[in-house]
C-alpha cells in the first residue's frame, strides 16, 4: 500500500506514528461504542461487530464456539500446556 504524500507528515516515522495514533483512536471508539454510522452508498451498515474487533477472542467449544471479551476489571487469562 502506498499512501499519497502528506506535507504535514513528511517523514516515514511521522506517517507511521500518525497511522498508529489513528488506529488506537479507532480502537478506543470501537470499544466504547461511539463509532458513528457507516454507509455503503445510501445504505447504512451495522457497526455492532466493531466492539468485537479488539480485546476479544473466539474460544472453540464442541458444537459452538464462544466469544470472550476483555473484562472491565483487567483480569488476564493465559494458556498453559
Amino acid at each position: 500500500m502506498i499512501l499519497a504524500d502528506d506535507p504535514q507528515r513528511p517523514t516515514q516515522a511521522a506517517r507511521a506514528a500518525g497511522l498508529t495514533a489513528a488506529a488506537v483512536r479507532f480502537a478506543f471508539r470501537a470499544l466504547s461504542g461511539t463509532v458513528g454510522p457507516l454507509y455503503a452508498g445510501r445504505t447504512p451498515m451495522d457497526t455492532f461487530q466493531f466492539s468485537r474487533m479488539f480485546a476479544a477472542t473466539r474460544i472453540p467449544e464442541p458444537g459452538r464456539d464462544r466469544l470472550h471479551k476483555r473484562t472491565p476489571d483487567g483480569t488476564r487469562y493465559g494458556l498453559r500446556r
